[in-house]
């Protein structure tokens, strides 16, 4: 299972790979494969997602492609294997301020201190080179593998692809080896199984937006919160204020919310249409966006989507789940029961799937695996639910006036 860790590593981001990890474990997966772009982010949620990683039994790979500079390294030691794309690097972990600049002495030796030796335990925990991780984040500690110098003294070690991947004394650097691709990096790690690329849901997708506009939410806060001391009797900076302080400090909640979409947009329908009756009456635009944000709703909830497939159904499979929704009837008025598996195996239908349609809506129907019913197909399905099975009887009722006879 590969889950992607692109941009900044935020809160947002460890609320997604922890549910993440947790569904690998559920499917009894071969293995997590963390394909990492970052440049770097939160050492909170970077603590929490190396958390996240100590914590499952499942066998986790880090993909470097192409780069794990800062939090992405960190996050790549939790790991127990890393790989590395043929144009990346790795490394220069050195804890900064909210802003990018340097802490200040003596908070920056706290929190080097910490880290460093947090850094080192998991890094030996997970079969890596502790003075590696080290190194990436204390430039004052120097790397020497036998006789050989991989970083001096003075200076953040950042590896590209060529040198974590060497091996030296028997062991590697730090990487298993170099990876073209996914695909390549299973092939070379020997992990069977199919590779599923599981994404953010809508809410993590939100919340991870939010959070990468963080500062903006936080000035226009501050902003709209000045206009409303400024302004007596204005009530909409004070609105605002409120909604970006809320998505400053708690946007990052709304990943937790992730397989809730349908319902939160049935909701959000329901909302504006109460505006409209209640706050709005007569405007109709927060109606019509209400009615059509449920209609969207019930659409979505009816389609049986999988998180591979686009999150707006097509036209074949809503109307197909909208069919299988409705009342069932026999397909067939006439003739043996049996005949109706005949017309499924004509038309290339599991028996039980073909008696849910009508006659004559076959050839329209949608959702038979992606399959139409020709013309031809449809006919050897009447012919064929017309006459008895070999060696069988069939029952046929005659209709007169109100009545039926067996015949």
């Amino acid at each position: 299972m590969v889950l992607p860790v692109n941009g900044d590593i935020t809160k947002a981001q460890h609320i997604f790979i922890r549910r993440a990890l947790k569904v690998a474990e559920r499917a009894s997966a071969k293995a997590v494969i963390l394909d990492m772009d970052t440049y770097g982010g939160d050492l909170s949620a970077t603590n929490d997602i190396q958390k996240a990683l100590l914590s499952v039994k499942v066998p986790t790979y880090a993909f470097i492609n192409t780069n794990a500079g800062s939090a992405g390294a960190l996050i790549s030691l939790a790991t127990k294997h890393i790989w590395m794309a043929p144009t990346s690097a790795i490394g220069a972990a050195a804890p900064v301020g909210g802003d990018g600049q340097d802490l200040q002495k003596t908070m920056n030796d706290k929190v080097l201190s910490f880290f460093s030796a947090k850094s080192r335990s998991i890094a030996e925990q997970q079969g890596h080179n502790p003075d590696i991780a080290e190194a990436f984040m204390n430039k004052e500690k120097e790397v020497k593998i036998g006789d050989e110098i991989i970083s001096p003294k003075g200076q953040l070690l950042t590896l590209d692809a060529n040198n974590a991947a060497r091996w030296i004394n028997g062991k590697p650097v730090l990487a298993d080896g170099i990876a073209t691709s996914i695909s390549d990096l299973a092939k070379k790690a020997k992990i069977e199984g199919n590779v599923i690329r599981l994404e953010p849901t809508g809410f993590e997708k939100i919340a991870q937006f939010i959070a990468s506009l963080a500062p903006l939410f936080l000035l226009g806060g501050l902003v709209c919160a000045y206009l409303e001391f400024k302004i007596p009797g204005a009530t909409l900076p004070g609105v605002l204020a409120v909604i970006f302080f809320a998505a400053f400090f708690g946007g990052h909640y709304l990943a937790g919310l992730a397989g809730f979409e349908t319902i939160a947009l049935f909701l959000l329908g329901v909302t504006l249409i109460l505006v409209e009756l209640v706050f709005f009456p007569g405007v109709m635009a927060p109606a019509v966006i209400g009615a059509a944000l449920m209609l969207a709703a019930l659409v979505l909830a009816m389609a049986d989507r999988y998180p591979s497939q686009p999150l707006i159904p097509s036209f074949d499979s809503t109307l197909a789940a909208a069919h299988q929704s409705g009342p069932r009837r026999r397909v067939f008025r006439r003739g043996h029961r049996h005949s109706h598996d005949h017309a499924a195996e004509d038309l290339g239908l599991p028996p039980l799937r073909a008696r849910r349609l009508r006659a004559g809506r076959i050839g329209r129907a949608a959702g038979f695996g992606g399959q139409r019913p020709d013309r031809t197909g449809l006919g050897n399905a009447r012919r064929d639910a017309h006459s008895p099975p070999a060696g069988g009887q069939s029952a046929v009722w005659r209709h007169h006036g109100g009545r039926r006879e067996r015949g």
